[in-house]
């Protein structure tokens, strides 16, 4: 499981990397055979990069995902003698951060989502509209 996440890690990096490539280099292209066969070789290799192996490199460290994640988030529980479980209480608790800033984004894109659709029923309320030989037009 940890293999894939590093892949799947590895394979948004690169796809973040050819677009940042697209946006600096593409973006005002008019010809889009170049920018279809740049966004195909782009998505390929992001893909298939991840799997090769590189072996030249002895003294460089390159740290996985779990090196920099912990393995697991889940709290600890001591059992003691008397058979009562004791929960150790950590100063910050990881999945309590990741659920609040989840919420935060989730209530700024709904808020987001009502003031867009406020602002198209706002343009579309007040229009006249009118039938001609039964064709309503606005």
């Amino acid at each position: 499981m940890n293999a894939f996440l590093n892949y799947l890690v590895e394979a948004n990096l690169g796809l973040c990397l050819m677009l940042l490539m697209y946006v600096l280099f593409l973006r005002n292209e008019t010809d889009f055979a170049v920018k279809r066969v740049f966004l195909l070789i782009s998505v390929t290799a992001s893909l298939v990069f991840p799997l090769i192996q590189i072996e030249g490199v002895r003294y460089a460290y390159l740290p996985s995902l779990m090196d920099v994640l912990p393995t697991t988030w889940l709290p600890e529980i001591v059992i003691t003698a008397e058979g009562v479980a004791q929960r150790e209480v950590s100063a910050i608790n990881a999945w309590a951060v990741v659920s609040v800033l989840y919420s935060i984004g989730m209530l700024a894109a709904l808020g987001l989502f009502c003031v867009r659709l406020f602002m198209i029923a706002r343009t579309l309320v007040p229009l006249r509209h009118y039938r001609l030989d039964n064709h309503l037009i606005y």
